[in-house]
């Protein structure tokens, strides 16, 4: 962990010279550190203002600035950090401590101070060299936004905080109810203890949609072409091949029974669905029946009912849609022509439209692929005519993310910086990989001792 607190020392000619800079990187107790030392600074600048233009007074506010740092932990009277023998300092141990102790408070301080830093040196280069009020202003700032940090002042108690926005770094264990689409004979529980990262990961063979969907001679519909998503603690299974009359299937997944509901009152094959927390969302659906060149350009929200809503401006067959900027964002697709759409809202949807808000050649003919949102920020995962290239959206803008991912057509499921792919579109032999996002934007990854072999682009819910 590396946290610097700049501060800045003023000359008897009231002049800034230099910045000194604090590494307490071999610290263990950075964090009662930048605790302290934001309150030394804020002593400092009340100092500074009380002095007025007294520079021999000025002089003290340093030195006594200086000074209170030397008392804080990891400063030149407690080197090794907390416990300190001075007990003014020492209290700065215990605060931090206890709140430092949760795990992700820990990782958004991190965060935080480092965000925090940034900005003061974007501020700092603003400054002509000798202005001594801008650079007394970009400390202030700084001074004042890092007691916004979790476990600071103005969020003593850690996350959430007031003024900053704590993000995800719980570690979640997977356990995941898998179906194969083109096969009921394979389906079960797939188990993968993160926590511990124990090994072997465990799939369990299950029955529930062979028991529920068989009719009295044994047989089973087609698994093909449907579309899955949870709302409400319920597992959603809808659509299938239209040529066969089965593009109007629903059956619903709850406490481990199927439920075959009424047929929907239009066919969905193929199409993209996604629950979020209050409503799911069906788009880029296909029907055999022929019902209009438009038809993949159609979209329907799930509440405890099918209700069409505003189409889209591209067929997305094949794309994806993931949650954006408080709404969510339609991507490329079979005929999306690169194009990605934003809507405000995930159920505020009626007389509502969707807005083409980026159209790009690099995801032109894009599709079989995954979108999950991490951090505020949608990936793409899998292409069918790609090269293994993982895509991000942020800032209404596509860029490339550096690393890769082997396959297309697979499932992908999120939880916090966490992401579980398991599958592919040609049944080819694999393992489940687990991609977890670092602070760094760069994605470790692990692989499944199970072997998944012939899983084509599952449906995947989380059990």
């Amino acid at each position: 962990m590396i946290l610097r607190i700049v501060f800045i020392s003023i000359t008897y000619a009231f002049s800034i010279n230099d910045v000194h800079t604090f590494d307490v990187s071999s610290c263990p107790s950075s964090e009662a550190y930048a605790l302290c030392g934001s309150d030394c600074a804020e002593d400092y600048f009340k100092c500074i203002i009380d002095c007025g233009d007294d520079l021999l007074c000025t002089g003290d506010c340093v030195r006594s600035e200086a000074a209170c740092r030397d008392d804080c932990p990891c400063g030149e009277n407690c080197l090794d950090g907390c416990p300190c023998s001075n007990e003014n300092a020492n209290k700065y141990c215990v605060t931090v401590q206890e709140c430092q102790a949760d795990p992700d408070n820990s990782y958004n301080f991190d965060i935080c101070v480092e965000h925090r830093q940034e900005s003061l040196n974007d501020c700092f280069q603003s400054c002509a060299r000798y202005d001594q009020s801008c650079h007394e202003e970009c400390t202030t700032k700084y001074t004042e936004s890092i007691l916004e940090c979790p476990c600071m002042s103005q969020c003593g108690n850690g996350c959430p905080c007031d003024k900053y926005e704590c993000l995800d770094k719980t570690i979640y264990d997977f356990s995941l109810y898998v179906v194969d689409s083109v096969s009921w004979r394979k389906e079960g529980i797939f188990n993968w203890n993160v926590t511990q990262n124990s090994m072997p990961d465990e799939f369990n063979f299950k029955n529930f949609f062979q028991d529920g969907l068989a009719d009295s001679d044994g047989n089973l519909p087609s698994s093909r072409f449907k579309c899955s998503f949870s709302l409400f603690g319920r597992h959603h299974l809808i659509g299938g091949s239209s040529m066969y009359g089965l593009g109007n299937n629903h059956f619903i997944l709850e406490n481990d029974n199927v439920q075959i509901q009424s047929d929907l009152d239009f066919d969905f094959e193929d199409g993209i669905c996604k629950g979020f927390e209050e409503s799911a969302i069906l788009c880029g659906g296909y029907s055999f029946s022929g019902a209009g060149g438009n038809y993949g350009k159609q979209c329907w929200i799930y509440t405890d009912e099918f209700e069409v809503m505003s189409s889209t401006q591209f067929d997305h067959r094949l794309g994806d849609i993931a949650e954006y900027e408080n709404g969510m964002v339609i991507i490329a697709g079979w005929d999306g022509k690169g194009a990605t759409e934003y809507l405000n809202s995930t159920t505020a949807v009626q007389n509502n439209e969707w807005e083409l808000i980026d159209q790009s050649e690099e995801l032109d003919n894009y599709k079989n692929f995954c979108a999950v949102t991490i951090r505020g920020s949608v990936y793409t995962f899998g292409n069918y005519f790609g090269n293994g290239e993982v895509f991000k959206f942020s800032s209404n803008e596509w860029s490339l993310h550096g690393q890769t991912f082997n396959y297309y057509g697979q499932t992908s499921v999120a939880k916090g910086l966490q992401v579980m792919h398991i599958g592919t579109f040609d049944g080819t032999s694999t393992r489940a990989q687990y991609w977890e996002l670092q602070y760094d934007d760069t994605f470790t990854i692990s692989e499944s001792e199970t072997v998944f072999d012939n899983w084509y682009v599952p449906y995947v819910w989380f059990y």
